[in-house]
């Protein structure tokens, strides 16, 4: 009986064992999973997505180089005022231009420029901006996305990355063109 019973505590602790072991795997997934779009590794520094606590959250209010601010949406509503966050937009549509291509990717993302989508959620964007990192210094394009309301709900479908200019899409026949460092022009027709 003796026996049985040590056999019984010996079953339940190994399973006790293996659920926290599990536990702890799926939560580590997850944190490398938010990891993967909410911090960037740039010639610069690392750039990382923040909410007002300074934790990695992907409905962001500052984007960050080495833990300063170079980008904000604090204080910031739309046109229904409605307060803003920055946000990374559908990862499978381009929004960054790689350094490297490896594969399987590195971990943060290694990036030269990356479009962050502005508004009160993923599903209603009203503008974006461009994060340049392959200067000498950092570059915050200005607000582009044609939204003069602030009311209108704008998406991404994808960027084609260019040395000199670069082609942002977005949804219906908006189309910008970027040039390195500079200016964003569009929508162009």
């Amino acid at each position: 009986m003796k026996l049985y019973r040590f056999f019984t505590c010996l079953i339940l602790l190994s399973m006790s064992v293996a659920f926290i072991l599990t536990v702890s795997a799926q939560a580590s997934e997850e944190s490398d999973l938010d990891d993967l779009h909410l911090r960037f590794a740039t010639k610069h520094g690392e750039l990382t997505f923040v909410n007002k606590e300074g934790k990695l959250d992907v409905n962001a209010v500052e984007a960050k180089l080495d833990g300063k601010s170079i980008l904000s949406s604090i204080n910031q509503k739309d046109g229904w005022g409605v307060s803003l966050v920055i946000m990374i937009p559908d990862s499978h549509a381009n929004p960054y231009q790689r350094t490297t291509k490896t594969k399987p990717p590195t971990r943060p993302l290694k990036i030269d420029r990356i479009v962050v989508a502005e508004g009160r959620s993923i599903d209603c964007v009203n503008q974006f901006i461009i994060l340049d990192f392959t200067g000498e210094k950092p570059f915050v394009s200005e607000r582009f996305g044609y939204n003069p309301e602030g009311k209108s709900c704008l998406h991404f479908v994808r960027a084609k990355w260019g040395k000199k200019e670069s082609y942002i899409y977005l949804n219906g026949p908006d189309k910008f063109v970027y040039y390195t460092g500079g200016r964003v022009i569009g929508p162009l027709e």
